[in-house]
C-alpha cells in the first residue's frame, strides 16, 4: 500500500514544469509557401525574425538597465496578448534554452514609466530563476513528504499529507518569490518608474472596486480592491504601501493632477485590453 501511496504522489507535474522553463524555447516562426516554418537560433534567419518581433524595439531602451543587472544577452522582449498585462518566461541559468519578456501590445505606448516598472519585476523573475525554482521547490518539498508517506502512513493519509505540501509550499515560495521581484523593481527604479508602478497597481486596484457589482464579485474582491483568490501575490494594498513608503523616503515631488490624470488614462487601457481579452474568449467558445 504504501507503493501505491508513493506512486499516486509523486511530484511528477512540479518537476516537468520546472524542466519546461529550464528548457523553454520562444516559438519564433516565419511565414513561407508551405506555411508557417519554425526557427531555431542555429539559423541564419534567426536574429533578423527577432528583431522584426512585435515590441523588439523596447530592448534597446532597457539595454543599459540588462546590462547592469547581469541579464543574459539574448532576452527577448515581445508583444502579444496576455491577460496580465506583462510576464515572463525561461530563465537566467540555463542558457540553452530562451527567456522571453512578454508585454500586453500597447502597454509601453501607454503608460512607459507604468509598463517599466512591471518588466523590471519580470525580469527580476528572469534573474533569480523564479520560474524554474519555483516549481523546483515545491517538487523537492512533495518528493519529501511522499518518501515520508510511503514509510510511514497508510495510503489516503499519505496522499492527502503530500497533495496538501506540494500545494502549500508553491504558495508560499511564490509570494516571496514575488514580493522579491517587487523589491528589485523598487531598487532599480527611477522615481517616475515607481510612480508608475504605483499607478498600475493602483489602477487595478481601483478598477476591481468599481466592478464590485455582483454577489460573486463581491466575495472575490474585497472592499479595498485585493483579489481574495490570487493567493500567489501579495495583497495589491501591501505592495502599493512598499511603493509609496520608497517614494516618500526618497521625497519625491507628486502632482495630484497630473498623477489623476495618468491613473484615469492608466484605467482607461486596462479596461480596453480586458475586453480585447474578453472578446477572444467570445469567439474561441463560438
Amino acid at each position: 500500500m504504501s507503493l501505491i501511496s508513493g506512486l499516486f504522489t509523486l511530484p511528477v507535474r512540479s518537476a516537468f514544469q520546472a524542466y519546461k522553463q529550464a528548457r523553454f524555447e520562444f516559438p519564433l516562426e516565419k511565414s513561407s509557401m508551405f506555411g508557417p516554418e519554425r526557427i531555431h537560433k542555429t539559423d541564419p534567419r534567426y536574429t533578423p525574425a527577432l528583431n522584426s518581433l512585435p515590441g523588439a524595439h523596447i530592448k534597446p531602451a532597457m539595454q543599459t538597465f540588462l546590462d547592469g543587472a547581469g541579464i543574459r544577452k539574448d532576452l527577448i522582449f515581445v508583444e502579444t496578448a496576455i491577460p496580465g498585462f506583462c510576464a515572463a518566461a525561461g530563465t537566467n541559468m540555463f542558457t540553452k534554452g530562451d527567456a522571453a519578456v512578454i508585454i500586453s501590445p500597447g502597454f509601453y505606448e501607454a503608460d512607459r514609466d507604468a509598463c517599466s516598472w512591471v518588466m523590471k519585476h519580470e525580469i527580476s523573475h528572469i534573474r533569480h530563476n523564479d520560474l524554474f525554482t519555483k516549481h523546483l521547490e515545491p517538487c523537492i518539498c512533495q518528493l519529501a513528504a511522499s518518501i515520508f508517506g510511503m514509510c510511514a502512513l497508510s495510503v489516503v493519509p499519505a496522499v492527502a499529507l503530500a497533495f496538501t505540501v506540494g500545494i502549500v509550499s508553491f504558495v508560499l515560495f511564490s509570494r516571496w518569490r514575488e514580493g522579491k521581484a517587487d523589491d528589485f523593481a523598487i531598487e532599480n527604479s527611477s522615481i517616475e518608474e515607481l510612480k508608475g508602478g504605483k499607478r498600475f497597481l493602483t489602477a487595478i486596484q481601483e478598477t476591481s472596486i468599481e466592478e464590485r457589482n455582483t454577489f460573486w464579485k463581491r466575495v472575490r474582491i474585497s472592499s479595498s480592491g485585493n483579489d481574495r483568490l490570487d493567493i500567489l501575490h501579495p495583497s495589491l494594498t501591501s505592495r502599493i504601501q512598499k511603493i509609496e513608503r520608497t517614494l516618500l523616503a526618497k521625497n519625491a515631488k507628486i502632482d495630484p493632477e497630473i498623477e489623476k490624470e495618468k491613473l484615469n488614462k492608466m484605467k482607461g487601457f486596462l479596461a480596453e485590453k480586458k475586453r480585447e481579452i474578453e472578446q477572444c474568449n467570445e469567439l474561441v467558445e463560438l
